[in-house]
C-alpha cells in the first residue's frame, strides 16, 4: 500500500516515442556465435537498418571475434546487459515499429 498514492498519479506521463509490434518472445533473440567480451555500439530503442553494427565480441586478449549486425530493420528492444557473453548467449532482439507519433 502506498502512503501517498496521489503522488504517483500526479506524475505527468512522457510522450509516446513509438509503438512497437512484437509477440514478446525472446526465444528468437540473436545468439552469440562465440564467447567473449561484448562491446555494444547501439543503444536500447535505437532504430536500426539491416546490417547496422550493434556491437563486437572480442576474445579475452582483445582480438575481434564476431561483428554483430542487425538482421533487418527495426528498433532494438533487447540488448545484453553484461559484457561477458557465452557462446549461444542472447545478444539482441529487434522489433518492428508499428507507428511513430
Amino acid at each position: 500500500m502506498l502512503k501517498n498514492p496521489q503522488l504517483i498519479v500526479d506524475i505527468p506521463s512522457r510522450p509516446i516515442r513509438c509503438r512497437l509490434m512484437s509477440d514478446g518472445n525472446f526465444d528468437f533473440a540473436i545468439e552469440a556465435a562465440t564467447e567473449g567480451f561484448f562491446v555494444p555500439s547501439a543503444k536500447l530503442l535505437d532504430t536500426l537498418a539491416k546490417v547496422d553494427r550493434i556491437g563486437v565480441i572480442y576474445d579475452w586478449g582483445g582480438t575481434e571475434k564476431q561483428i554483430v549486425l542487425a538482421y533487418g530493420d527495426g528498433v532494438l528492444v533487447m540488448i545484453t546487459g553484461t559484457p561477458r557473453i557465452a557462446k549461444g548467449g542472447f545478444l539482441f532482439m529487434l522489433s518492428k515499429t508499428l507507428e511513430t507519433p
